[in-house]
């Protein structure tokens, strides 16, 4: 039987956690809205987060 990784849970995507993650794809998902400024908005603050975190925005699925 295969034992349970260490911090499996917590670890998704580089050094983003499953909570970090769902905001990022939440956000990337609000960037696409019919409102042009608070699509702008969530863009450049998925960008900014992507950026510092070391995360490619592009592989980032988006929330349906």
């Amino acid at each position: 039987m295969a034992e349970a990784l260490p911090n499996a849970k917590g670890f998704i995507y580089g050094k983003v956690g499953s909570e970090g993650f769902n905001v990022l794809k939440k956000l990337k998902t609000m960037a696409s809205s019919k409102n042009e400024a608070e699509a702008f908005v969530a863009y450049r603050k998925a960008r900014e987060i992507c950026e510092r975190i070391g995360v490619d925005f592009d592989k980032i699925p988006v929330n349906n």
